[in-house]
């Protein structure tokens, strides 16, 4: 297959799957907050950032009143006059205010063109903009894996798999903060690897990690993947001579350095200003955890297996369709990690991976509760900006043409299934 086609066939797949999954969806928020997200969009045009402390917009409380979320509607009876917050979730508060408008913004610009085109609702096509996210994020990947010299075969197998996971299907066709995720992570390894190849300055890498860390601070797990990556190659090439047109070891520890600065300045940034906006207290979540060595012990196994075949996520399919995703994800970066043994730029990528996968939720965890100034929990999905990082190291072990027709195989079974029940759903609701 040639492999520039690949790209074109992972869009062309995700915008499909991706919005058969959208429109079997009822008009009940998602239960990953979804209503305060929806509250978020719709106050772009008027006041563009909402406020801690604020209270949840009225087309946000008709919706919840309406259609509710997974446990049925709630609030107010359907009609109004909605004027009565405290018997909504959250005392009828934003949550939402923890994020800065970026993400919002652009999903309410997509959506506009999107109501535009269709004439649906708001929420609905704002849920289609999600698509915008995924369809650029498995472009980008596939590129990222071309770098690699991965087969084109291959990067259609772990495309497709990542366009079905039931982790990119939730955070993909619901208005989701996660939908950036896929992107930033595989924007950051594609300008990684150029970068070290001499095809670009390394500063662009700053985009991807200041935005994506805007777009949501959980993006620093595939933030600090590129650190290590580009440290740990940077240290392996100090006393060796520099690959032809390769950055010097010192400019990569340079990049390195200001990419992470660059971010947590940035988000230092967002939460100086998110203070100075505030308007009142953050409402109960139920976020009383602690930070200790059981709870940051305890997350070491959070990224695995879980970051993309969660059944949680999944549109009622069996678990168990999905749990492979999981084991081959387990054995792509152990494997790649042992595997490869000439110190280069791949071998970077199977250490950093590695770390990252075991040692940044608990690192998630603490940049969250400073962020939060509450501990909250730490989602396997968290991990969707590692996932490219982590697929590439799959991709490094399929070296027999049985691994990689299986995973191929394999993709498109779960691809079919998911749109099988999709499209189950949609003639259910019909």
């Amino acid at each position: 297959m040639r492999r520039s086609w690949v790209p074109l066939l992972l869009v062309g797949a995700s915008l499909l799957v991706g919005g058969v999954v959208t429109a079997s969806h009822t008009k009940a928020f998602s239960p990953y907050d979804e209503w305060v997200y929806y509250d978020y969009v719709t106050k772009i045009p008027t006041q563009f950032v909402v406020r801690e402390g604020e209270n949840i917009g009225p087309a946000a409380l008709e919706a919840m009143s309406c259609n509710g979320d997974t446990f049925g509607p709630r609030g107010e009876p359907c009609g109004g006059p909605y004027d009565k917050p405290s018997l909504y979730p959250q005392a009828g508060k934003t949550s939402a205010d923890l994020y800065t408008p970026l993400y919002f913004a652009v999903t309410w610009v997509v959506a506009k063109g999107v109501q535009f085109v269709t004439g649906t609702d708001l929420l609905t096509a704002a849920r289609y903009s999600s698509l915008l996210w995924l369809s650029a994020g498995v472009w980008v990947f596939a590129r990222a894996l071309r770098k690699l010299r991965v087969p084109g075969i291959v990067a259609l197998g772990l495309g497709l798999l990542v366009i079905a996971a039931p982790s990119t299907m939730y955070a993909n066709t619901y208005i989701s903060t996660d939908a950036p995720a896929l992107l930033v992570g595989s924007l950051l390894l594609l300008f990684l690897l150029r970068f070290v190849r001499g095809e670009m300055s390394g500063w662009w890498l700053l985009i991807p990690a200041v935005v994506g860390i805007l777009l949501k601070v959980a993006n620093i797990v595939g933030i600090g993947a590129a650190f290590l990556i580009l440290v740990i190659y940077a240290l392996s090439r100090w006393r060796r001579p520099p690959p032809a047109n390769a950055p010097a070891p010192a400019k990569m520890m340079v990049v390195a350095a200001a990419m992470v600065a660059g971010s947590l300045a940035a988000e230092l940034a967002w939460i100086m200003v998110r203070a100075a906006l505030r308007v009142g207290a953050q409402p109960n979540q139920g976020l009383n955890g602690a930070i200790n060595l059981r709870s940051l012990g305890a997350l070491t196994t959070a990224f695995f297996p879980g970051s993309l075949g969660n059944p949680n996520d999944s549109l009622g399919i069996p678990g168990a369709v999905f749990a492979p995703i999981g084991w081959l994800v387990i054995a792509g970066v152990v494997g790649y990690l042992f595997g490869t043994r000439r110190w280069g730029v791949e071998r970077a990528i199977g250490i950093a991976t590695a770390t990252a996968s075991v040692f940044f939720a608990p690192v998630l965890l603490i940049a969250m509760g400073i962020a939060l100034g509450a501990v909250a929990p730490v989602a396997d999905r968290y991990a969707m900006s590692l996932v490219p990082f982590m697929l590439a190291c799959v991709a490094g072990i399929l070296r027999n043409r049985i691994g990689r027709w299986g995973v191929v195989f394999y993709s498109v079974v779960i691809c079919l299934a998911t749109l099988f029940y999709a499209i189950r759903l949609i003639v259910i609701h019909a």
